[in-house]
């Protein structure tokens, strides 16, 4: 009975891992910092961009979590 119960559970653990949590897309707040990432800024007149590189982390990690801005 317990290695029947052993098995159960390794089975069950083995699929709980398959499930990943994710958010769902990018929400209006992530979208508005990544907005302003994508805009040029002008620092003693000269127009700094931010790199898409950094851009495309930004967003890859806004696909892992869910940000949320509460005032």
């Amino acid at each position: 009975m317990k290695k029947l119960v052993s098995a159960v559970s390794v089975i069950l653990i083995i699929f709980a891992s398959f499930i990943t949590a994710f958010a769902a897309g990018i929400n209006a707040n992530e979208q508005s910092v990544l907005a302003q990432m994508r805009t040029p800024a002008n620092m003693n007149g000269n127009m700094v961009y931010v790199p898409s590189s950094y851009v495309n982390q930004a967003e890859a990690h806004f696909n892992t979590i869910d940000m949320r801005i509460e005032i």
